[in-house]
C-alpha cells in the first residue's frame, strides 16, 4: 500500500441509509490529525489547487460553507477528489448525493447549518448522517426523535465546518451534544420518506441520470391522460411539468416529492436505471401521441401576447416566467426568438424611461435654482433641498451635474492673501515670490541668539 499525507480514513455507514455526509467525514478526518476542519481543507486542498490554477480562487470558504457541500456541486467534486488523493482512498463519492442530484435538484434543499440527533452522538463513533443533511430530513430514522440545529446549553448554531466544530461536542460551549434530548417522538413525513427511498436507491448502487427523471415524469402523465391532468392531480403547474419532460430543467426536491405522493407507482421507474436510447424513445412516443403541437403552446401565445403590448407595458423576463409557472431559463431554450425579443424591447424601454426621468428632475432642479438666484446669490445644498419634493432627486447622475456646475458660477471669488514682511514680522519674508526666493539664509551661530 502506497503511503498517504493523511490517514486512510473510511466512512461510516457504508452501503446503507445511515452512511456518512462528507462534512463529516472532513470534521472525524481533522481530528485525527488534531487539526480544524477549516485548516484541513484550505492549506491541504485549496492552496494546491490554487497555486497550480488561479481560477480555484473563485472557490467557497470553508468556515462559510453550508451542508450543499454534500451535493455534487464544484466545490464538491474538489473536496471529494482532493481527500482521495490524500487518504488513497476511491469510495468516499458515496457521502454525497452525487448519484442523485443529476436527476434532482438539491440545491435549496440542504440546510444552511447544522443539524442532528442527540441519540445517535452518544454512540461510541459519532457521525453525522448525509440524511440529515436535508431540509425535510426532520426526525432520526432509528430514534423517531426530532432533530436538533442548536445546542441546548448555549442555544447557538454553527456551521458544518466552523474552526472549532467537531463531530459530538459544540463548538460554542463545549457541551456534548448528546446531553439535551427531546422525549417526544414524531412520526417521517411524506418527504422525508421519498428522500429516504433515494438514499436507499443510492446505496444500492445506482445512478439516476437526467433521463431516469424524464422517464418518471413521463410514465405518470401518460398513466392518467397527458400533462393537465397530472398536474391537477400532483398540484404543480403544466409548464414546471412540461419543462422536466422536454429535459430544459431538473425537478427539485418539492416538484419530485409532489408527483412521487401522487403516483407511488411512477416511482418505480427509479428501481432501474433507463438506457438513454430507451428514455429518448419513450418520450418521442409520448410526445408523438400528444400530437405535433408543442407541449407548451399556451406559453408561446401569451409571450405573442404580451409582444403586442407596448413598450412601457412589458414585463420582464423573470416576472413572464413565474406568471406561467416557469423559470427564466427555460423560457430562454424553449422560445429564444421571442425571449430576446422581449429582453431587448424590454432594455430599450427601461433606458428610455430612466432618461426621461433624469431630464424631468433636472428641468425641476433647474427652475428651482433660477428661483434662487434671483432672491441672492449665495445659496446651500440645504436650502435647495428644502425646496426640492424629495431630497433623493439630488442623486441622480443629470441632476448632480447640473449643481456643481451652479455652485462653481456662482462660487464667490475670494482673492488669494499672500502674508507680507510686515505683519509677519520676520526678516526676509516679502509678498513677492521671487524675492523669497532670493532672501539669503544665514545661520545662526553659538553666540547668537
Amino acid at each position: 500500500m502506497t503511503p498517504t499525507r493523511l490517514f486512510y480514513l473510511a466512512p461510516l455507514g457504508a452501503s446503507s441509509v445511515e452512511v456518512e455526509s462528507l462534512t463529516s467525514y472532513v470534521r472525524r478526518l481533522a481530528l485525527a490529525h488534531v487539526v480544524s476542519s477549516t485548516t484541513l481543507i484550505r492549506d491541504l486542498l485549496l492552496k494546491p489547487q490554487r497555486l497550480a490554477n488561479a481560477r480555484i480562487n473563485l472557490m467557497f470558504e470553508p468556515s462559510r460553507s453550508t451542508e450543499s457541500l454534500n451535493g455534487s456541486s464544484a466545490a464538491s467534486r474538489l473536496v471529494v477528489s482532493g481527500l482521495e488523493a490524500l487518504t488513497g482512498r476511491r469510495d468516499l463519492g458515496i457521502t454525497t448525493f452525487g448519484a442523485v442530484t443529476d436527476a434532482i435538484e438539491l440545491g435549496a434543499a440542504f440546510r444552511t447549518f447544522r443539524a442532528w440527533c442527540p441519540m445517535c452522538l452518544r454512540a461510541d463513533q459519532p457521525y453525522d448522517r448525509l440524511a440529515w443533511s436535508l431540509s425535510v430530513w426532520r426526525i432520526c430514522a432509528i430514534h423517531g426523535l426530532p432533530l436538533r440545529d442548536h445546542c441546548g446549553q448555549c442555544g447557538a448554531r454553527h456551521r458544518p465546518l466552523s474552526p472549532r466544530a467537531t463531530p459530538h461536542v459544540c463548538p460554542g460551549c463545549g457541551a456534548p451534544f448528546g446531553q439535551y434530548t427531546s422525549a417526544e417522538t414524531s412520526r417521517s413525513d411524506d418527504s422525508q420518506r421519498i428522500a429516504e427511498r433515494l438514499l436507499v436507491l443510492q446505496s444500492k448502487g445506482r445512478h439516476l441520470d437526467r433521463e431516469a427523471s424524464m422517464l418518471m415524469f413521463c410514465a405518470a402523465a401518460k398513466s392518467i391522460g397527458g400533462l393537465r391532468p397530472l398536474a391537477r392531480r400532483s398540484g404543480i403547474s403544466p409548464s414546471e411539468l412540461a419543462a422536466v419532460v422536454s429535459g430544459h430543467v431538473r425537478p427539485n426536491l418539492a416538484t419530485f416529492t409532489r408527483c412521487s405522493i401522487a403516483f407511488p407507482q411512477a416511482l418505480e421507474q427509479l428501481d432501474w436505471a433507463a438506457p438513454a436510447r430507451t428514455t429518448a424513445q419513450f418520450v418521442g412516443r409520448w410526445r408523438a401521441e400528444q400530437g405535433s403541437r408543442p407541449i407548451v403552446p399556451q406559453i408561446k401565445d401569451r409571450l405573442h401576447a404580451v409582444l403586442k403590448l407596448p413598450d412601457g407595458r412589458l414585463p420582464s423576463v423573470r416576472s413572464f416566467a413565474r406568471s406561467c409557472g416557469t423559470t427564466p431559463a427555460y423560457l430562454r431554450a424553449a422560445l429564444p426568438t421571442e425571449t430576446g425579443q422581449l429582453v431587448r424591447r424590454r432594455t430599450q424601454a427601461v433606458r428610455q424611461r430612466r432618461s426621461d426621468r433624469e431630464a424631468r428632475l433636472a428641468l425641476m432642479v433647474t427652475s428651482t435654482l433660477r428661483e434662487m438666484a434671483v432672491q441672492g446669490p449665495f445659496w446651500s445644498r440645504r436650502q435647495l433641498e428644502a425646496r426640492l419634493p424629495n431630497a433623493g432627486i439630488l442623486r441622480a447622475p443629470a441632476v448632480r451635474s447640473i449643481v456643481r456646475s451652479h455652485l462653481l458660477r456662482d462660487a464667490p471669488q475670494i482673492p488669494s492673501r499672500t502674508p507680507s514682511s510686515a505683519k509677519s514680522g520676520q526678516a526676509g519674508i516679502t509678498s513677492d515670490s521671487n524675492e523669497l526666493e532670493a532672501a539669503p539664509v544665514r545661520r545662526l551661530g553659538p553666540g547668537d541668539d
